[in-house]
C-alpha cells in the first residue's frame, strides 16, 4: 500500500538523563499511582529503550520480565503483554494531554512496536497550557463536558476531512503489523478510493423523540420530518425541522477517523469522508466502504443485515440497545443488552467485514450499542494488540488476506475508564460467500 503522508513529529536525540527523569515523573503521576502493573511496564520499556535505542522488544520478553510468565509461554493464547501495552499507550496519551501537557517532550509507543519513543511536541507547551477561552474547556475536563462538545462535532468532522486532503507530503517509514495490514489492505486497494460514512446522530435523537425506528426508505427520500410530525403532531414541527437541518456526529466517529489517520501505510488521499445523510448508497455496490455506527444512526448498515448473524435492535421505551444473536451456539446468549445510565456499564458492539453489495469490493461495519461501544469497536480494528490475537484464534495466518468475519465485542466502562474490548463470540465468512 502507499504511504500515509504526514508531518509527524521526529524522535528526539537520546538524552538518557533527562529522559529517565521524565519517565520517573510520569511513573509518579496521578494516572499511574493506582496502577502498579502499568507503572512497572512503563519503567521496564523505558529502561530497555534508553539502554538500546531502536531496540526490538518482543512480546514474550515483556510477559516474562514484567508479568512473570514462563520463558516459552504461548503469546497467542495469553495476550497479557499486548493488552497492557494497549492500556499503557492510552494512559500515556491521556497523561500528556492533561497532567503532562507542559512537558516539552512526549513519550509514545508506536503501533507495531514495544520500544518507547521520546518525541518533541509540535505545539509549544505554552500554547497548550493557556488555551484561548473561545477554544473550549481545559483538556482535563473533557469528559465532564462531552454534551457541550457534541454540539461542535460537525465542525470537527469538516476539519478532519480537510486534514485528510492536506496529508500529501512526506511519508512514514514503518509498515503496518501483519494483522492490520491483512485487514486494511483489503479496504485500501491501490488506485481505488475508500468511503468512510459517519453516523448521523440527529437520526438517533429523532428516534428517541418518536420512540420508534424510522425506516431507511424514509431516510433516503428525505421524508423523515413529515414522518416524525405525523407521529408527534404539528406542534413539534419546529423542533423536528431544527434538529434535521443540522449535521452532528458522535465523538466515537471522530475518534475512528483520527485512529485511521494514524495508521502507517495508508494513503490518506484515498479517503472520502461522508456524513450518512449525504452518502449515495449506490456506492455500496462499487466501492470499498467503512460504515460507522449501528443502523440507528447509520441506516445504510441495514442493507447488510440480512447477511449478518449479529443484528442491532432497540428497546425504544426503556432506551436499551440490543444486539440479537440470530443463531446462538452453545454458551452464547440470544440477546446482548446495553442499558443506559448504569455507573458500571457493559456495552456491546459489532465489527463486520463483508463483501459490498455488488461483490466488487469490501465493507467494514464498525457499530456499537452506544458511543463507548462504537469507540471500542474502532479501537479493535486499529490496534494490532487487539486484532491480531482474535484473527489468529479465528484461523488466520500472517501473510494471508484477512477473511470475512463478524465479531461481537463487550467493553466495560468504570467511571471515566474504558477497558479494552473483549471478544464475546464471532462468526467466520459471510452468508453471501467468502470470495474477494
Amino acid at each position: 500500500m502507499a504511504k500515509l503522508n504526514s508531518p509527524a513529529p521526529q524522535p528526539c536525540k537520546i538524552d538518557a538523563g533527562s529522559y529517565r527523569a521524565l519517565l520517573e515523573r510520569v511513573a509518579a503521576s496521578r494516572r499511574f499511582q493506582k496502577s502498579a502493573r502499568l507503572r512497572e511496564l512503563l519503567l521496564y520499556l523505558g529502561g530497555r529503550s534508553l539502554e538500546q535505542p531502536g531496540c526490538e522488544i518482543r512480546e514474550q520478553e515483556i510477559g516474562v520480565a514484567v508479568f512473570g510468565r514462563p520463558a516459552h509461554y504461548d503469546t497467542v493464547a495469553d495476550t497479557i503483554a499486548r493488552v497492557n501495552v494497549y492500556d499503557l499507550r492510552k494512559k500515556l496519551d491521556a497523561h500528556f494531554s492533561e497532567d503532562g501537557r507542559d512537558e516539552p517532550v512526549l513519550i509514545s509507543i508506536p503501533k507495531g512496536s514495544y520500544c518507547l519513543e521520546f518525541v518533541e511536541r509540535d505545539i509549544p507547551p505554552a500554547a497548550v497550557a493557556a488555551p484561548d477561552s473561545a477554544a473550549g474547556p481545559a483538556p482535563g475536563r473533557r469528559r465532564s463536558l462531552l454534551p457541550a462538545v457534541c454540539l461542535a462535532l460537525l465542525a470537527a468532522c469538516v476539519g478532519l476531512t480537510i486534514r485528510v486532503a492536506q496529508l500529501s507530503g512526506g511519508s512514514r517509514s514503518r509498515q503496518l503489523p501483519p494483522a492490520l495490514h491483512g485487514l486494511w489492505s483489503r479496504l485500501f486497494a491501490e488506485g481505488r478510493t475508500t468511503d468512510l460514512v459517519l453516523a448521523d446522530s440527529n437520526l438517533s435523537l429523532l428516534q428517541d423523540l418518536v420512540q420508534q425506528p424510522l425506516p431507511t426508505s424514509e431516510y433516503r427520500s428525505g421524508n423523515l420530518t413529515q414522518k416524525a410530525e405525523a407521529i408527534l403532531g404539528d406542534s413539534s414541527r419546529r423542533v423536528i425541522e431544527t434538529l434535521m437541518s443540522r449535521r452532528y456526529t458522535s465523538v466515537a466517529d471522530v475518534q475512528i477517523v483520527s485512529q485511521l489517520l494514524l495508521l502507517d501505510g495508508l494513503d490518506a488521499r484515498q479517503f472520502r469522508v461522508h456524513f450518512a445523510r449525504d452518502f449515495a448508497p449506490e456506492d455500496l455496490r462499487t466501492s470499498n466502504v467503512i460504515l460507522s455506527g449501528s443502523k440507528r444512526s447509520n441506516p445504510w448498515v441495514q442493507l447488510f443485515e440480512d447477511d449478518l448473524n449479529f443484528r442491532f435492535d432497540h428497546d425504544e421505551a426503556r432506551g436499551y440497545a440490543v444486539i440479537v444473536n440470530r443463531h446462538p451456539r452453545p454458551g452464547e446468549q440470544e440477546r446482548y443488552l446495553t442499558s443506559v445510565g448504569s455507573p458500571t456499564l457493559e456495552s456491546y458492539g459489532v465489527v463486520a467485514f463483508v463483501p459490498n453489495l455488488g461483490d466488487t469490493g469490501n465493507v467494514l461495519i464498525i457499530a456499537g450499542g452506544g458511543m463507548n461501544a462504537t469507540e471500542a469497536a474502532g479501537e479493535f480494528v486499529t490496534h494490532d494488540e487487539l486484532l491480531d490475537p482474535f484473527l489468529r484464534r479465528a484461523g488466520w495466518k500472517p501473510g494471508q488476506p484477512v477473511p470475512y468475519f463478524e465479531v461481537l465485542l463487550e467493553t466495560t466502562v468504570m467511571g471515566a475508564t474504558m477497558l479494552p474490548p473483549r471478544v464475546v463470540c464471532f462468526r467466520q465468512g459471510n452468508a453471501r460467500g467468502s470470495g474477494h
